[in-house]
């Protein structure tokens, strides 16, 4: 059995799908865990996320776990007094809930909805907690508060998820190459821009509609080429076009590109 608070790191660039790896681990944590012995078999999780993440986390992996029925995706709204998680259940939190003494989730109150509380009732019914940091690089190690929290969670495990460590990474690393993602065509080598522009081939013409113009081109190019290849219209590439947003404080500059462009 490892000792409290063992770190494993995973190591991923973005857009190599973290949140799907995690949730993949996640469910052979619980098939696996029956089958070691001397193991507790009740296991929960938490899972602490920076900005809005914790959200968008919640949502993929409730909508992943919905129909398995495998396990329950809880937020800290849904717990009530004397708060507890049960086995099988993932907790989503933000960090900036409970990142500084004075914030609801951290104080002593009335009902006891408090991280410490819920900690000690949980440790009490002998259910496992296996500790989930997203973007660690972001908030694990950097400062005062955030080792409180680790701490007073005291975790069994602590799983770092971040694309950019910027502490020691622990000696359970599972680390992702670029390269591999590359391979598997979830991302891009890179972003060529503005590929054989020539400034004189603008001839005075509107810097917008020349740039559209040279992407119709470009497309038209690409469609020849895999029409040739894999035959006629099997792959239309596209034309991705940003504009300015269309709310009130835009400069008057930004409307006359905008009207332009939907011109």
């Amino acid at each position: 059995e490892p000792k409290p608070q063992t770190q494993i790191l995973l190591e991923a660039p973005t857009g190599s799908g973290k949140t799907v790896m995690m949730a993949a681990l996640i469910e052979r944590i619980i098939e696996e865990i029956p089958m070691q012995a001397g193991l507790s078999t009740d296991v929960a999780f938490i899972w602490i996320a920076p900005n809005t993440l914790h959200i968008q986390s919640y949502n993929s992996l409730k909508n992943l776990y919905n129909d398995a029925n495998k396990l329950r995706c809880v937020d800290l709204s849904e717990m009530t007094t004397n708060p507890i998680l049960n086995n099988r259940e993932l907790l989503f939190v933000n960090w900036s809930t409970i990142d500084k003494e004075k914030n609801i989730w951290r104080r002593e109150n009335e009902s006891n909805t408090n991280l410490q509380t819920l900690i000690e009732n949980t440790n009490a019914e002998g259910t496992k907690i296996v500790l989930i940091i997203d973007e660690a690089h972001l908030s694990a190690f950097s400062g005062r508060q955030a080792v409180a929290v680790r701490n007073l969670i005291a975790a069994d495990a602590e799983i770092l998820i971040t694309a950019t460590p910027n502490f020691q990474r622990p000696q359970r690393t599972v680390s992702i190459p670029r390269r591999k993602v590359i391979e598997e065509q979830m991302i891009k080598k890179g972003v060529r821009i503005n590929i054989g522009l020539k400034p004189e081939e603008q001839n005075g013409e509107n810097v917008h509609i020349h740039l559209l113009r040279t992407a119709f081109k470009k497309k038209q190019e690409l469609q020849e080429l895999y029409d040739k290849e894999l035959g006629p219209n099997v792959i239309r590439p596209l034309i991705l076009i940003q504009l300015p947003s269309d709310n009130t404080s835009l400069s008057d500059e930004d409307k006359t590109i905008r009207e332009t462009i939907e011109g």
